[in-house]
């Protein structure tokens, strides 16, 4: 390569690179916020432990934990009083270009216990491009499960229904603790079905309305309801066919 080409190439390599922080400063960016928080009985952030499947950047730790010291939680309450309590913690932190700087607030922040196995429910063959349903169940103090019962919001039949139940029966969560003990979390889960996101109608059906007890800790404006499931394009296996036709369990 001649001194010329090789002065263009740099160039052309040092003008990309240059312009990389311009764009990244138009766009807006998410990360998942998980992780344990400990409130007062006042509702005020005492810990942050942050985890999850999706670790936080480092970098972003330290503004995390300042805008949850804004938020205004709802202490939990025992026997009538205010208590402290310790709850999984579910958000999103978003990043939203200021000038040559990023302003960073959180949304959609929910508390409860923290799921720890999980079953993804599986539709059968031949299903219907777009099922959604709500399971409703309550989270005992040794983390299983109870109580599940299922309703469709959106095509899904009864063989549908005791499926899901079957599966979210078999999930395991760790509870959340009010004044150092276990509680039972009533809990709410929509569940939807797609063959690909373009199934999903951008005008589902709304669940029905699920309020927090007054004993459990909550993020404002947070109901019984979970951070949504979607599972595309997850069909049951399809039994094996012996040579007599007879067919076996998959």
């Amino acid at each position: 390569m001649n001194l010329r080409r090789l002065w263009i190439l740099l160039f052309a390599l040092w003008t990309a690179w240059a312009a990389m922080p311009a764009a990244a400063a138009d766009a807006t960016r998410e990360f998942a916020v998980e992780g344990w928080v400990e409130l007062s009985e006042n509702g005020e952030l005492l810990a942050f432990e942050p985890g999850g499947d999706q670790p936080l950047p480092p970098p972003l730790l330290p503004g995390v934990e300042a805008e949850l010291q804004r938020i205004a939680f709802k202490s939990a309450v025992r026997e009538g009083e205010p208590a402290l309590s310790r709850s999984w913690l579910t958000a999103r932190a978003v990043l939203t270009p200021v000038g040559d700087d990023y302003g960073l607030v959180i949304r959609d922040s929910r508390l409860g216990p923290r799921p720890v196995q999980r079953e993804v429910p599986r539709i059968a063959p031949g299903s219907r491009r777009f099922l959604q349903m709500v399971l409703v169940f309550t989270v005992d103090a040794n983390g299983r499960p109870t109580d599940v019962a299922a309703e469709s919001l959106a095509g899904a039949d009864r063989r549908q229904l005791d499926s899901a139940v079957a599966s979210l029966s078999r999930w395991r969560f760790e509870p959340e603790q009010v004044a150092g003990q276990p509680i039972a979390s009533p809990m709410r889960l929509v569940v939807t079905f797609a063959r690909s996101p373009g199934d999903v109608p951008t005008n589902g059906s709304r669940p029905p309305p699920a309020n927090l007890p007054e004993e459990r800790p909550a993020a404002p404006g947070q109901d019984a309801y979970m951070a949504p499931v979607e599972i595309f394009a997850t069909p049951a296996p399809v039994p094996r066919r012996t040579r007599a036709g007879a067919q076996d369990d998959p």
